[in-house]
């Protein structure tokens, strides 16, 4: 979060770059957001590791 302002990490096409990306929630409660704007279908969003990552530090490895 920044200020009134939400974001995810994602995934670039090659996996080898996280991107901020913006959204906009939904309903939530104590476990789950839903988020209704700023990703889509198919979008990998990074929630391992999240904490790591910034607008200098984006380079991300893919594991299963």
């Amino acid at each position: 979060q920044e200020g009134e302002d939400f974001y995810v990490y994602l995934a670039d096409k090659e996996g080898k770059t996280a991107v901020k990306a913006m959204v906009e929630k939904g309903v939530e409660n104590s476990e789950m957001t839903e988020i209704i704007k700023g990703i889509e279908k198919g979008d990998k969003v990074i929630v391992k590791g999240k904490e790591f990552l910034s607008e200098k530090n984006n380079k991300i490895k893919i594991t299963n």
